[in-house]
């Protein structure tokens, strides 16, 4: 039942943001370690992105420029807010985060 309430907050949450116009795209990346990527998604001005380790980085350079700890295990979902200064997650713990970026 627990885990239910989490998937629909999520849902709500992920919902949301998309209404406004937020980008929240997913695809599957492979890292040089072979290691899956399992989430991708982009800020709305293309700069940046997050990843489901929990890592944010500039998207021309990789640069990592902020890591999102809190999350027990991966991030499996991930919406930044149409001004790209929120992202909310939720992880493999089904924990819903809600991060400022700036």
């Amino acid at each position: 039942m627990k885990r239910s309430l989490y998937v629909a907050v999520v849902l709500m949450l992920l919902l949301k943001f998309v209404m406004a116009g937020a980008h929240a795209p997913a695809i599957n990346l492979k890292k040089r370690n072979s290691a899956t990527i399992l989430l991708v998604a982009f800020s709305p001005d293309g700069r940046k992105f997050v990843s489901s380790n929990g890592k944010i980085r500039d998207a021309a350079s990789g640069e990592e420029l902020q890591k999102l700890e809190g999350h027990v295990g991966e991030v499996r979902s991930a919406a930044f807010s149409t001004d790209g200064k929120q992202i909310v997650t939720m992880g493999e713990d089904g924990a819903v985060l809600l991060w400022d970026l700036e």
